[in-house]
């Protein structure tokens, strides 16, 4: 059983904030359950600008930020608008690491970090928003290249490439 409203964090019944932590109700025909109430805490969001080092400017086909609690537990997905500015709505007070990335950019934890480690934790309070968690994306470097078939060199097309970095190598 799920309880929500605008501007409160939406709850499962028995205080549980996840549909697979929720305790099931048992309802009998034709009796009546309950009683099964909800306390909904307010909601809380954290906004700021995205921006490149480039120039300065938003991100032109917007940055996506993700935001989570410290031991890596979702907050939000969100993505910003053309003027670089995000709002990462429905958040429970607590403390939140903000991260920011786009095609072209180093990934970037807020305030200005590369590694997870060294993020700034920001504060959310029950109810309010929490404003000016700007990020700068620096511009990456880029790796170009064609896959061929071992056999006969052929190119081969729709091949998914990734690499790992290891301090500022990449492999």
């Amino acid at each position: 059983v799920l309880a929500q409203s605008p501007g409160y964090i939406g709850e499962y019944y028995n205080n549980r904030l996840a549909e697979g932590q929720a305790d099931p109700v048992v309802i009998t025909a034709p009796q009546t359950t309950g009683p099964i109430n909800f306390a909904l805490a307010l909601a809380s969001s954290i906004t700021g600008t995205v921006t490149s080092s480039r120039d300065g400017q938003p991100i032109p086909q917007g940055a996506d930020v993700e935001v989570y609690t410290p031991d890596h537990n979702w907050g939000a997905s969100v993505r910003t608008d053309s003027t670089g500015v995000y709002t990462a709505p429905n958040l429970v007070a607590g403390q939140y690491i903000v991260e920011a990335r786009a095609p072209g950019h180093v990934r970037t934890f807020y305030p200005h970090v590369r590694q997870i480690e060294l993020a700034t934790q920001v504060p959310v309070t029950a109810g309010q928003t929490t404003g000016n968690i700007n990020i700068v994306l620096e511009a990456g470097g880029m790796i170009s290249g064609v896959v061929y078939t071992a056999t006969g060199g052929g190119r081969l097309a729709n091949i998914e490439v990734s690499a790992s970095a290891d301090g500022d190598a990449w492999r």
